[in-house]
């Protein structure tokens, strides 16, 4: 799946011929002469700057990560606006995870591409960095639901269960937790959090809910203060 953001079929979609097509009606060369999809896995050395690639990063399952996080978070007094692949916080199994995925315009420059190039996501909304450690861009276990809200019919994610209720799905880098509803509140704030009891918090919590239209589905800004380098990896 990815984003587009050029002027033929904008939009959150499956990546399939009807996308690159429009790519190619907007003046980007991602389809190849034999009729293929260029394909660059930040591995196989640098792509020819004269074309537009598809970016699937090859993994690197060496690598250590490092987050910190504050123990007892506190809100700010401005809202932390997550900018274009910014870290947003960690997931309870350790994988980060990040504000929009770069666009084929506007995106931030992404190392060794060039061009309008379009990364690509698996069904659960995740993928790997250029640098080799896979993160997500969107909250999976309300996925299925932005999938449905997005009439995307073509893929689902299988591989994280779907919240049933309430399910407790990480932290935001300023410490307070993440959470995917299976019915979203209405009552969210400007960065889509609340405060309300949880298990986990009895006593009521201020805590980011994850969207279940939205795409990306992640917190559009932070209310909690963050450490400075809060995330590493080695």
């Amino acid at each position: 799946m990815g984003t587009y953001d050029g002027q033929t079929n904008p939009g959150f979609q499956v990546l399939k011929a009807s996308l690159f097509h429009a790519m190619e009606t907007d003046g980007y060369d991602i389809i190849d002469d034999q009729g293929k999809i260029r394909m660059d896995d930040f591995n196989s050395g640098r792509p020819d700057p004269n074309f537009d690639y598809c970016l699937a990063a090859a993994p690197d399952n060496d690598l250590k990560l490092t987050f910190l996080i504050p123990a007892e978070p506190k809100l700010s007094g401005t809202n932390n606006v997550i900018e274009t692949i910014e870290l947003v916080g960690v997931s309870l199994d350790g994988v980060p995870i990040n504000g929009n995925p770069p666009s084929v315009i506007n995106g931030p420059p992404i190392p060794n591409a060039t061009g309008g190039n379009i990364p690509s996501l698996d069904p659960c909304g995740g993928h790997n960095d250029p640098a080799g450690y896979y993160h997500w861009h969107f909250a999976p276990e309300v996925m299925n639901q932005v999938l449905a809200a997005h009439h995307i019919t073509e893929v689902s994610c299988t591989l994280i269960n779907q919240a049933e209720t309430i399910k407790l799905i990480g932290f935001a880098k300023d410490g307070f937790p993440i959470y995917a509803y299976a019915q979203e509140p209405s009552d969210v704030d400007d960065c889509g959090g609340r405060i309300a009891n949880t298990t986990e918090y009895p006593g009521g919590i201020y805590h980011y809910v994850a969207s279940t239209t939205r795409a990306p589905n992640v917190p559009k800004c932070l209310k909690g203060v963050a450490a400075t380098r809060g995330f590493k990896f080695r």
